[in-house]
């Protein structure tokens, strides 16, 4: 727990030095039932916690980690074992100017001011992000995104970031299709995939990106190439010689396609300015026509193409923030929709008409309103909307949705909300149980 103070409290197990109290036992070892103070710790920007180890971001940039530091490096090379004593500034300069930390299992990842995401821990299903193959990694390793990262987050075996033009991108074990990229299923991915539907990869950055269909790279912005996927990257052939084009000098006619390259001849100046149009000379006269694109392409952030005008997307709205589950990713939109992908045995996709284990895709949550906050757990997930009111759904057999029903081994097919609570500002499910802190400043679990 991270308060308005910028100091640290931690609670429950502590066998391993967890609870960064400065011994490995606790008040009790194996349930400490309050919240104790992270002594070392202030101004702490970001909390994450793995499978016996934490960290926290600090408002100067340094990463801090305590609890255990097996031979998968959780706590990096800097640390020799486990230790319950908060260690500041695990490595330098890898994680230097880091403003979140997040973890999952035995890894973890950081973010910098800069957007760049750098990963280590566990690798046994290439969830470091850069495609390194050892079964751990002790050293940060940045993690190959296109653009900056403004969110990121680390599950069991895979991790998700949100870049800046609104795209999720995912990495490392996708038995339960949690990598969203429409593979049903099975195998790693040790570089960043797209999220099927989340976006496109920007023209002029699609080149050496990971694909799986030649409709998954994106245009170069050269009408001579061909975008194709090639043993599993993007790449640019070049289009026949001969080939129809516009050199992008205003009316021109007879362009052609030389070599990867359009040539041809000016004749007037016949540019309007506007991505959703081909401008030509026409064959009479030598008037301008302004002949609409095919309706789709993108023009500019967040627009496409329709009937020769660039009108905002509908289609494709921008993520703001990305969480995960065992097995699975959640997604939010700038809309306030929320979108899951992966393991659903649980209903964990929280949507009543999807009933499959498992999805490849991105479907959309069942929600009465607008989210602003996502958080998962286990085997459930939860977000907070726009009027203060809790969600939750998935796995209830310890009654973890809080909505008043009794526990039990069948979980709800869709969301459900959270009995009693208004005014709630964050919500965070755990293995069997979830809290909440609301308004007024007091938590309830």
């Amino acid at each position: 727990m991270r308060y308005d103070t910028g100091h640290a409290a931690c609670w429950g197990k502590n066998t391993v030095g967890q609870l960064g109290t400065l011994t490995l036992v606790g008040l009790d070892a194996e349930n400490q039932l309050t919240p104790l103070p992270i002594a070392p710790l202030q101004r702490t920007r970001s909390l994450a916690m793995g499978s016996g180890f934490a960290l926290a971001a600090v408002q100067s940039g340094e990463v801090w980690g305590w609890g255990k530091n097996n031979v998968k490096a959780q706590l990096t090379v800097s640390v020799a074992n486990e230790t319950p004593t908060p260690v500041a500034a695990l490595v330098a300069p890898e994680l230097q100017g880091s403003v979140q930390v997040t973890a999952g299992g035995d890894s973890a990842c950081i973010r910098t001011t800069a957007g760049v995401v750098r990963c280590w821990g566990d690798n046994a299903s290439l969830q470091s992000g850069n495609n390194v193959a050892s079964s751990y990694v002790a050293q940060p390793v940045t993690v190959p995104l296109a653009q900056p990262a403004i969110d990121v987050a680390m599950g069991e075996t895979s991790a998700c970031a949100v870049l800046g033009d609104g795209s999720v991108w995912c990495w490392g074990a996708n038995a339960s299709a949690q990598l969203g990229n429409n593979v049903q299923g099975g195998g790693n991915f040790g570089v960043p995939g797209l999220v099927y539907g989340t976006g496109w990869i920007a023209p002029g950055a699609a080149k050496g990106a990971a694909c799986t269909t030649n409709e998954a790279c994106g245009d170069d912005g050269n009408m001579c190439t061909v975008a194709v996927c090639k043993t599993g990257t993007c790449d640019h052939i070049w289009a026949p010689n001969g080939l129809g084009c516009n050199d992008g000098t205003p009316c021109t006619t007879g362009d052609t396609c030389q070599a990867g390259k359009c040539t041809g001849g000016a004749v007037a100046n016949c540019d309007d300015q506007n991505p959703c149009t081909v401008d030509f000379c026409g064959f009479a006269g030598g008037e301008c026509v302004h002949a609409p694109v095919a309706g789709g392409l993108t023009c500019a952030a967040d627009k496409v193409c329709a009937q020769g005008q660039c009108v905002a997307d509908t289609t494709q709205v921008g993520y703001r923030a990305v969480t995960t589950y065992a097995g699975g990713t959640c997604a939010l939109k700038q809309n306030g929709s929320v979108w899951c992908w992966g393991a659903n045995n649980f209903r964990q996709l929280g949507n009543s008409a999807v009933t499959t284990a498992s999805e490849a895709m991105p479907v959309q949550v069942e929600l009465p309103g607008k989210a602003i906050d996502i958080a998962g757990g286990v085997d459930n997930v939860c977000a907070v909307l726009d009027d203060g009111q809790a969600w939750c759904w998935g796995r209830n057999q310890g009654g973890q949705i809080g909505s008043g029903l009794a526990a039990s081994k069948t979980p709800p097919t869709k969301p459900q909300k959270v009995f009693g609570l208004c005014n709630v500002r964050v919500i965070k499910p755990g293995a069997g149980f979830a809290c909440a802190l609301t308004a007024d400043g007091f938590v309830w679990c």
